[in-house]
This record gives C-alpha cells, sequence and structure tokens, in this order.
C-alpha cells in the first residue's frame, strides 16, 4: 500500500498528576504525541507515545515524510533499516520508531488481522502486571495496589523514590502487605552500584521477580557484578537508545539476566521482533515496556504474543491517567491475564484534542 503522508501532532491534556518515574523537570504529566501514517487505499496507522519530545515533531515528521512518502508499507523491513540508520546511534529516534509501528498496524488492518496473528500467533494470552506511578510516600504505593490486586493482578511493578534506603522500607512494606503476589521494582537506573548491591540483597529476601534498571544500562561490568552477587534476576537495556544495535552488549555478556526493551528506543515493532528472537536463542527472555498510553499497550501486546520468550504484559495504573483519545481499554481476567485483541487493536477516537500538528 502506497504512503501517501505522515503526520505527528501534540495531544492537548489538561491533567496535571505525575506519571513519569523520575525526577526533577521531566516528573511531571507528559505531552502525548499522537503518529499518523496515511496511504492512497484509505487505511491508517497510528500509535501515540510520551517518549516523543515536543520539540522535535516537525523535524521528526519531516524525516518521516522523506523516508516513507511514496513507499509500500509491505516494505517495512527495507523501511525500518532506513529509519533506524537515518540518524547517528543514541540519537534517540523514538518518532520514527512510532512510525514504524503505524506500518505494522496499517498492514495487520489490511489483511484484517489483528496484529499479534499477522506477525504468527504464539499464543492468546498473556500475564499482566500492575506498574505503578511514583507516590511520595509508602500509604501512596499501597493504596495504589489494593484495588488492583482485588481486579485480579498477581503481579506486580512499582516505581519507587529513588534511594535505597528509603526504596529498602518500600520493598519490605510491599511484600508485608502483599505475600502472594510476584514483585518487581524499577528505580530506573537511580542507584550507584554499591547502592544497588544492597537494595538487591533486601529483594533476594524478600524474593523478588526481577530487579529492574539498578544503575546504567551502559554499566556492563557493574551489572554483569550485580548478577553475579544476587539471586534475583535483573532486568536491563530499556535505557539504551541504540536499540537492537546494543543487543549484542547484553546477549554477549554471560551474567544472565532478562532484556528489557522500551519500544521507542528500540526501533518500533520490526526491531523488536528481531531482537525477541535473538534474545531467545540466547536463552533470554525480552520483556516489553508498555507503560504509557492504551495504544502503546495494544501495538507491544501483539508483539509480546506473537513471542515465546516474553512472561508479562505491563499495565500501567491508574488506567486513566493517559488514556486520551481511547475508545475502550484493556481488561485483566480473574486469573491476571490480558487476553489478545480480538479485531484489530484497540483503536483511537476523535476525543483527543490536537493542539500541534506537522507540516
Amino acid at each position: 500500500m502506497k504512503i501517501t503522508d505522515v503526520t505527528l501532532s501534540i495531544l492537548r491534556t489538561e491533567l496535571h498528576e505525575t506519571v513519569i518515574p523520575t525526577h526533577g523537570a521531566v516528573d511531571a504529566m507528559p505531552q502525548l504525541v499522537l503518529v499518523s501514517v496515511s496511504t492512497a487505499e484509505g487505511i491508517d496507522g497510528n500509535y501515540i507515545s510520551y517518549l516523543i519530545p515536543a520539540k522535535v515533531v516537525e523535524h521528526a515528521a519531516e524525516v518521516a515524510k522523506t523516508i516513507l512518502i511514496g513507499r509500500d508499507t509491505y516494505d517495512v523491513a527495507a523501511l525500518s533499516h532506513e529509519m533506524t540508520t537515518a540518524l547517528p546511534p543514541y540519537s534517540n529516534p523514538p518518532a520514527l520508531a512510532g512510525a514504524d509501528a503505524c506500518l505494522w498496524d496499517i498492514n495487520a488492518k489490511a489483511a484484517n488481522l489483528p496484529l499479534y496473528k499477522f506477525l504468527g500467533a504464539a499464543r492468546h494470552k498473556i500475564r499482566a502486571y500492575a506498574s505503578t506511578v511514583a507516590y511520595p510516600t509508602i500509604d501512596g504505593y499501597l493504596d495504589a495496589l489494593r484495588p488492583a490486586v482485588a481486579e485480579g493482578f498477581t503481579a506486580a511493578k512499582f516505581h519507587p523514590f529513588g534511594q535505597a534506603d528509603r526504596d529498602i522500607e518500600l520493598s519490605r512494606a510491599i511484600r508485608h502487605e502483599f505475600p502472594n503476589l510476584d514483585l518487581m521494582i524499577d528505580p530506573v537506573c537511580a542507584y550507584t552500584l554499591p547502592e544497588a548491591l544492597r537494595v538487591g540483597k533486601v529483594l533476594d529476601e524478600l524474593n523478588f521477580y526481577w530487579f529492574e534498571n539498578p544503575i546504567s544500562d551502559h554499566d556492563l561490568d557493574g551489572l554483569s557484578y550485580l548478577a553475579g552477587k544476587l539471586s534475583v534476576p535483573l532486568a536491563i537495556g530499556e535505557q539504551n537508545f541504540a536499540g537492537f544495535a546494543a543487543l549484542h552488549q547484553y546477549l554477549s555478556n554471560t551474567s544472565g539476566f532478562y532484556v528489557r526493551t522500551l519500544a521507542e528506543y528500540a526501533g518500533g515493532v520490526t526491531q523488536m521482533m528481531k531482537s525477541a528472537h535473538a534474545c531467545e536463542a540466547f536463552g533470554h527472555n525480552y520483556e516489553i515496556h508498555s507503560y504509557g498510553p492504551p495504544l502503546n499497550l495494544a501495538m507491544y501486546l501483539n508483539v509480546a504474543l506473537a513471542i515465546h520468550n516474553c512472561d508479562f504484559a505491563e499495565i500501567m495504573i491508574l488506567q486513566n491517567l493517559l488514556d486520551i483519545g481511547m475508545a475502550d481499554l484493556p481488561t485483566i481476567d480473574e486469573d491476571g491475564y490480558i487476553s489478545a485483541p480480538q479485531n484489530r487493536v484497540w483503536v483511537t477516537t476523535s476525543t483527543a484534542t490536537k493542539s500541534t500538528t506537522s507540516p
């Protein structure tokens, strides 16, 4: 199908919640960017991200247009290669990853299939975990997790304070409150190596499922040291902007851990599928970040259902924080699983307001 246009639109939001688990100037409600790819056949692909900087929207749209307009959506492997090599490594081109997701959205819609079946279904449902925003107090985390557990979640991940001693106290409190819940923690690379070791030893004691991004994803020596000292598996790689190109750094390391991916940094659906299969060959899980808007979850839930080596789908709680423009929200069953979309993917509605549209 012939591509006729690419647009990036900033969606105006009026929510003032803290949803990004970091500190400082970016610790606020993000601007959401809608990436849309149009075709001559009238089938559009859409993706919403909170990780595309608003200031690069205009330039990113022009780069994407230069590569995509006039091309065939079914040439997605060639187009993905061009988009992932259009800018230097570590230049963080999440807008182009969003455009790649749109191409797969278009092709699956044209085949009248859910994306996971278009990719090749490995299963039809996957276990979900509740993923918290950051809270200023321990009670904030407990109050958020109680209804999630009551809803049916059997696993949860929390984004802690980012201070080792407070995070140890928080981890103990959550484990005490939820003795049977599979727990993960993600401090988003906040610790020094000694701090990560101190926290990790407590996580071993508390039987955590994984320890995500304890230190910088670029510190391979430090991560190897941690993996050798701790029983809790590490989940790393999410914050490495090089995506697929950086994967060999983790697979050639013998420490043994989950490889974590963030879709916008990984390069979109095409690069994620390549990465997942490479991880499978090395005996590693490929765990997919889908914290964010429901369309983000919808696209990457489909990827998780098309691979074998992924344990979870990540569902942000509270779910209404980033649901701008969505016709419906994902739900879990009584056993804590989320099922595949039966038609195609969840779709955007006209309720989202565009405040800025690229040329």
